[in-house]
């Protein structure tokens, strides 16, 4: 058996989470720790992640009256997600 039969752990261990869904599901909780470094300390005052599914974020809003203004910044943020986490994985944002 030589060194190029041999895997590293780090290579195993992303195949695995990646196989299993375990990979996207830390991406979500890294979203969620990250949510006011991401969109900043006011809107996240009045904004809170209700949920991601797949590629999308649900977001609920304290005040109704940011929806316009957080729909003009969608792509900012969806931008600003996709940077924190390395990979496009996020596509949508909706406001509830």
């Amino acid at each position: 058996m030589t060194n190029n039969d041999f895997k590293h752990i780090s290579s195993i261990l992303s195949e695995v989470l990646k196989e299993n869904g375990i990979e996207k599901i830390l991406k979500y909780q890294l979203i969620k720790r990250e949510w006011q470094n991401i969109v900043g300390e006011e809107l996240s005052k009045i904004c809170h992640i209700h949920k991601i599914k797949d590629d999308a974020i649900v977001i609920k809003l304290e005040n109704p009256s940011w929806r316009t203004e957080l729909m003009l910044q969608r792509n900012y943020i969806i931008n600003k997600i996709n940077d924190r986490i390395g990979e496009k994985l996020i596509k949508s944002l909706r406001f509830v």
